[in-house]
């Protein structure tokens, strides 16, 4: 059976059956079309009239419903329906913007799903207002967690296909149910791959978590604060080492220096003063200077006697000059 004429029905009700989805009889819908209620009963109709007794109205293959109604996948359901254009309207404009709503959009359409969507009623929609991807998204829930709406528990958390949770809460009397205190209008309408939970207005995403790099830096700042004090501490004790060696150096140096002038000079003293601040004139440098410029690599010494300046194991002065 499948007329595009409206009649009266059963309960005061004007519409028209079909079995064969049309967007020019009932917007591609399949089963019951309904006029707008309530009809005044003054207005005329013809009326549909059946035998319950040997008439059965079967869904066909990909279709999901009790014969009155039989309803396809999720995205077919919304096409349909014209209290979900506004949400449907959306999720086209999403579908053709971006990969992702692309992927949404299939995931919604496909029979493989197992999906619980909730649809905001058009009356709940601000004047003008819209939806993002990922309001959208949040409307979605993750694959394969269908819930009737008996079994939708308070403070049960629902993941969507966004990444963010929803909550589920029950009124004070327990016979109210909400998503994110959007109250639930209508439930269990059945797709052949999910259902769809009609709520009170539009839910709105949570803002995208930023990874802050705070820590990352931190870390990278204590490691570069550990090897710069690892390496102040070895330049610390090599600097000890060496000044130790020269240390001991000089003391060697300073030691055979003295051995060799008790040897080897005499006098009082005076005359080995005076050669040593004339040997200091012409040479430019103190015997004090000379030490302290010796280094753990420099074994030569000088030695002074009798106004003679020679180094160990070196040409003689005048060779030198």
């Amino acid at each position: 059976m499948h007329l595009c004429i409206a009649g009266w029905m059963e309960g005061g009700r004007v519409g028209y059956p079909t079995t064969i989805p049309s967007p020019r009889c009932g917007d591609s819908h399949v089963g019951v079309v309904l006029y707008k209620e309530p009809v005044p009963p003054s207005s005329k109709y013809d009326a549909y009239c059946y035998r319950e007794t040997d008439v059965s109205c079967v869904c066909n293959s990909g279709y999901v419903g009790d014969g009155t109604f039989c309803n396809g996948v999720v995205i077919n359901v919304l096409a349909t329906n014209t209290n979900y254009s506004l949400f449907y309207k959306f999720i086209l404009g999403y579908s053709g913007s971006s990969v992702k709503g692309r992927e949404l959009l299939d995931f919604l359409s496909s029979g493989g799903s197992d999906v619980m969507l909730f649809v905001p009623h058009n009356d709940g929609f601000l004047t003008n207002q819209t939806l993002s991807g990922r309001d959208l998204e949040y409307h979605v829930s993750a694959n394969h967690s269908r819930r009737l709406y008996q079994d939708l528990r308070h403070q049960e958390v629902v993941h969507t296909w966004l990444g963010a949770n929803l909550t589920v809460t029950h009124g004070n009397n327990q016979s109210n149910k909400l998503v994110n205190q959007q109250l639930l209008l209508d439930w269990d309408v059945p797709a052949m791959n999910g259902i769809i939970h009609v709520i009170q207005a539009p839910l709105q995403a949570p803002p995208p978590q930023v990874c802050s790099p705070t820590q990352p830096e931190s870390n990278q700042s204590d490691s570069g604060q550990v090897a710069r004090e690892v390496i102040h501490t070895g330049l610390e004790e090599r600097e000890q080492r060496e000044s130790k060696e020269d240390k001991r150096e000089d003391s060697r140096v300073e030691e055979a220096s003295s051995v060799d002038r008790r040897e080897n000079c005499s006098g009082d003293g005076s005359e080995d003063r005076t050669d040593e601040a004339r040997v200091e004139g012409e040479r430019g440098v103190t015997w004090e200077n000379f030490g302290r410029l010796n280094t753990s690599l420099a074994a030569a010494f000088w030695i002074r006697c009798k106004g003679l300046i020679a180094e160990a194991g070196s040409p003689a002065r005048s060779e030198l000059q």
